[in-house]
């Protein structure tokens, strides 16, 4: 990210007025400012509140819920102008006052959320557990032990549940699948999507168990994460439409559609990929330490796994080790070991959504 230079020069006439420099309002309202070159994009944020904006588009994101200005934002020899209507915005929706920058300045009220989070929040925090395959797609498979993926994450997932039941007990938690049998991955990101609505917070974990076919000696915990891309090829384009369908019921409640929804399902997209990478490092850092064996860490990555890219949250994806290394998979089916995982997924959900409920 680079910052904008402060300087601020004189405009054309025509835009006085009814337009004001974005480093002076960010200034009067007390707003750190961001923006990004290359992505020709630009961040207000403080303590609970991010806009995000764009030259050249009438769409700016609050909190992710998006709202269309009567002007288009401009650019100027070399600055950004807003309208002066985003003011009145700003008010009517946060807080139905005219007296933004006091009511900007109560820090405490977001402080306060973080330590009511167990008593408030999660009531609305939904919690969506994928067990990878099932049913007749049984996974990576261990021939010599007879070991199945299906069969592994299941119980992981089970382990996890019960966990979380204990550290978030008034979050809802959803499994998609409880027993062995097969779900479509079109069917798994459909349930995730089903849950979420505007007023509700969530995260989609989906487990699996890696394999090898190269390397038996290949080892360790590794998660990835949702990663956007700008979905030009045909395949993409499916997803887009997707992801398109089911932001705009989720975030916008239908009332965006063409251009508009695409700027504000993209800029979405950057900040859900953000949340995403944040939920997998702290999963994957939980993970390692909740295991008392040696166990290697393959960090996290990025990825566009079916169903990361069609649920509409922040997304995960966890290979938990491999099928393909002997001594993984002994402790793979052991109980205890199950129990080991489940414990440091469950903490870091826990970790995560403490701060992702005041987001």
């Amino acid at each position: 990210m680079l910052f904008l230079c402060t300087n601020l020069i004189d405009v054309n006439h025509s835009f006085r007025g009814s337009y004001i420099h974005l480093t002076r309002f960010a200034d009067s309202h007390n707003f750190k400012l961001s923006y990004s070159v290359i992505k020709d994009r630009a961040i207000l944020y403080k303590k609970g509140l991010r806009i995000h904006l764009r030259p050249g588009t009438d769409i700016i994101l609050i909190n992710s819920k998006a709202f269309q200005l009567k002007r288009v934002i401009r650019k100027s020899n070399g600055n950004i102008l807003i309208p002066r209507s985003v003011n009145n915005i700003i008010k009517d929706y946060f807080y139905q006052d005219s007296n933004l920058n006091n009511e900007l300045n109560k820090e405490n009220r977001f402080n306060n959320s973080r330590q009511n989070f167990e008593n408030n929040k999660s009531k609305k925090f939904i919690i969506i557990l994928d067990a990878g395959h099932g049913g007749k797609d049984p996974g990576c498979i261990n021939k010599k032990y007879g070991v199945y993926e299906k069969n592994i994450v299941l119980s992981v997932v089970k382990y996890t549940y019960r966990y979380l039941k204990k550290y978030l007990p008034g979050a809802k938690i959803i499994l998609t699948r409880k027993r062995d049998y097969f779900l479509t991955l079109e069917s798994r990101a459909n349930i995730a999507n089903r849950y979420m609505t505007r007023n509700t917070k969530g995260m989609f974990i989906s487990f699996h168990v890696n394999y090898s076919i190269f390397n038996s000696g290949s080892s360790g915990v590794e998660t990835f994460y949702y990663a956007p891309v700008s979905y030009t090829r045909s395949k993409e384009k499916k997803i887009l439409n997707y992801r398109l369908k089911n932001i705009s019921r989720i975030y916008y409640n239908n009332s965006l559609n063409g251009n508009n929804l695409k700027i504000a399902s993209r800029m979405l997209d950057i900040k859900l990929s953000h949340q995403s990478r944040a939920l997998a490092k702290t999963l994957q850092r939980n993970i390692i330490s909740s295991i008392p064996y040696r166990t290697k860490s393959r960090g996290i990555k990025r990825d566009r796994f079916f169903v990361l890219a069609h649920t509409v949250m922040p997304s995960v994806l966890l290979e938990l080790g491999f099928l393909s290394n002997r001594r993984e998979t002994r402790l793979l089916v052991r109980r205890k070991y199950q129990k080991y995982l489940a414990r440091g997924i469950a903490k870091g959900i826990k970790r995560y959504a403490k701060v992702y409920s005041i987001d």
